[in-house]
């Protein structure tokens, strides 16, 4: 399963109608080979959720009407009606914001339908990305790979997975880009585009270099835990062990041996 991150610090450049027009695009390419696409809308917008789940779309003149505001409400207390109100004319679906906060075993309540044949998405619905965010930020645990290990147990059902972010680098965006095997940075021709595209390949590069640091340190630990008082100093363990006895992926201890030079 090949997962795709599209991602830009700036705003404005097209991230989410590439992520929308991509999942499409593949859909309809690799339709006859049955093959299936997966939609992760990380973007506490939630436009693509918008876009791909119709009852979105679908709320008429009458209803929309409906929202009429009680008499001698403040700002507050407005808006919280209208909340409500959308949300019992949308209905209550579990979206990321479940996935990220309850972890394993519950991805495939959060996964919907789309009117596209072959084309799922999990979607961000009422921006309660915003306070996930915060909740991942206060947790002790491994909170960067939340949405790597759910990924895990759906990997024979999609093909190809399309991960939509959000215009910064927070931890639902490092959840994204910890189970990525690509990047896709959108961009438009201007002088601010461009510093976004600076800005965010320097994240990435941070990112990139904190992860190595901290998988061969993990690696080595391991192996020394592994081989302590073995006569035979030479004892090896395959890849496949090693990442039974981490916790990861075969290609993720690849891509780390591949780093260091050490892929022997």
């Amino acid at each position: 399963m090949k997962v795709i991150s599209i991602i830009n610090e700036k705003g404005g450049v097209g991230k989410t109608t590439a992520s929308v027009n991509i999942s499409y695009g593949l859909v309809e390419r690799l339709m006859n080979d049955g093959k299936r696409i997966l939609l992760i809308d990380a973007d506490a917008q939630g436009n693509a959720t918008k876009f791909f789940l119709p009852e979105f779309k679908s709320i008429t003149l009458e209803e929309f009407n409906m929202l009429e505001v009680p008499e001698n409400c403040d700002i507050r207390s407005s808006t919280k009606f209208i909340k409500n109100s959308l949300i019992s004319m949308l209905g209550e679906r579990n979206d990321l914001n479940k996935l990220l906060l309850e972890g394993k075993g519950v991805i495939r309540e959060c996964i919907h339908q789309t009117q596209y044949q072959q084309l799922d998405i999990i979607p961000s619905i009422g921006t309660e990305l915003i306070a996930t965010d915060k909740l991942l930020g206060a947790s002790t645990g491994q909170r960067h790979v939340i949405l790597k290990r759910a990924l895990r147990e759906i990997r024979n059902d999609y093909d190809i997975v399309i991960i939509d972010h959000a215009p910064t680098f927070n931890n639902i965006t490092v959840n994204g880009l910890f189970c990525s095997n690509e990047i896709i940075i959108p961009l438009k021709p201007g002088g601010f585009e461009l510093k976004g595209l600076i800005d965010t390949l320097e994240e990435l590069f941070d990112i990139e270099d904190d992860y190595l640091v901290a998988k061969v340190e993990k690696l080595e630990s391991a192996v020394r835990e592994l081989t302590e008082g073995d006569d035979d100093e030479s004892a090896k363990f395959s890849i496949e062990e090693l990442a039974i006895i981490l916790d990861m992926d075969v290609e993720e201890i690849r891509d780390v041996l591949r780093l260091t030079g050490d892929d022997k």
